[in-house]
């Protein structure tokens, strides 16, 4: 007994010949999971579309080299729009990249979001939203029957009339030109029987000879009534004028084309003539 009282256990010999067999193989991926790698996706589709269009859309993938993968396009709601193909298979290049494309219909109106998710050989997914709408042209877009042309100096801003009743969403600016310039377009209020206050205005377009259009990221709301649209080219732009047309019409020179546009349009000459091809595309509220 020790000195507690408690009894010490006896030695316990261990036999140096027993050992553990070795032979006993586990499979090597038993209950781990190989990795998974993970697809990067950037979805690209039209901030806004026209029901009853197809547009485009595409997404980038990025990921490792030379993988070969399964994608699925998926449009929510599902009664919003039709995104094809649904789904298809294809490989990663060399470098990891692949650029896959396809078509968008919208059906119904409002709010819709398209989704691009690896389903197999990765994971991964990507989204985009866009407006649905049915849209309207504001101003004279379509091509004269008889028209006269006429060159708009660089740096030199021409009105015209329009009605944009308050309250209208731009998404979009226009003009059909006979010649290539870049320009910008304001819409105007109005003091008087002239141009105002600037209401709206596009980003630079770069026109081309033809009909010339640049879509809005964010649609904007005119704050008042728009009354007359105004052109100013960085260099000489050739207009079409409507033959059978006769409008009061302003004109001012700028300093510079990469200016923001005036706010009020300013002391311009005014004089009577046809109007030209401009126009706002605007969806509903």
């Amino acid at each position: 007994m020790g000195a507690g009282g408690c009894a010490y256990p006896h030695p316990v010999e261990i036999d140096a010949s027993l050992s553990v067999d070795a032979s006993i193989d586990m499979p090597a991926d038993a209950g781990i999971d190989a990795a998974v790698p993970t697809i990067g996706v950037t979805v690209a589709l039209a901030p806004f579309v026209e029901l009853g269009t197809t547009v485009p859309w595409s997404a980038q993938l990025v990921g490792p080299p030379d993988r070969s993968i399964r994608y699925v396009a998926a449009v929510a709601p599902t009664t919003a729009g039709t995104a094809s193909p649904a789904t298809a298979s294809s490989a990663l290049d060399a470098s990891g990249a692949l650029l896959v494309t396809g078509t968008f219909v919208a059906s119904v109106a409002g709010v819709a979001s398209l989704t691009v998710s690896i389903a197999d050989g990765g994971e991964g997914s990507g989204s985009t939203m866009a407006e649905l709408a049915t849209f309207k042209s504001l101003g004279a877009r379509a091509a004269f029957t008889t028209a006269t042309t006429t060159t708009l100096n660089a740096n030199r801003m021409f009105a015209v009339p329009v009605a944009v009743p308050a309250g209208t969403r731009i998404i979009a600016f226009g003009l059909r030109a006979g010649s290539a310039a870049d320009v910008k377009i304001g819409l105007y209020g109005s003091t008087g029987s002239a141009p105002g206050d600037l209401l709206a205005s596009s980003p630079v377009i770069h026109a081309i000879a033809g009909e010339s259009i640049v879509y809005l990221t964010s649609a904007q709301t005119v704050a008042g009534t728009g009354a007359y649209l105004a052109v100013v080219p960085a260099s000489d732009l050739v207009l079409a004028l409507d033959a059978s047309g006769n409008v009061n019409e302003f004109a001012r020179n700028v300093t510079n084309f990469s200016d923001p546009l005036p706010s009020p349009f300013g002391i311009a000459a005014t004089f009577a003539g046809g109007t030209i091809n401009v126009f706002v595309i605007a969806v509903s509220p």
